[in-house]
């Protein structure tokens, strides 16, 4: 398995397809990707994504 995920989803996605395109049948993209969408106050990580969904992850 190969997820694919940036800040939005908009730009892994188009590495997913790239991965699919060149014969990788296991690539996925994270829709909503790592900080989801802005919320009312144009901050992102508050809602949608992988941060605000509680998944596991790790800044070093």
């Amino acid at each position: 398995e190969i997820l694919c995920i940036c800040r939005s989803g908009a730009r892994s996605a188009a590495a997913a397809s790239a991965l699919t395109a060149a014969g990788y049948t296991n690539a996925w993209n994270v829709a909503e990707g790592f900080e989801g969408d802005k919320d009312p106050d144009g901050h992102r990580g508050t809602i949608g994504g992988w941060k605000a969904a509680g998944l596991p992850w790790v800044q070093s």
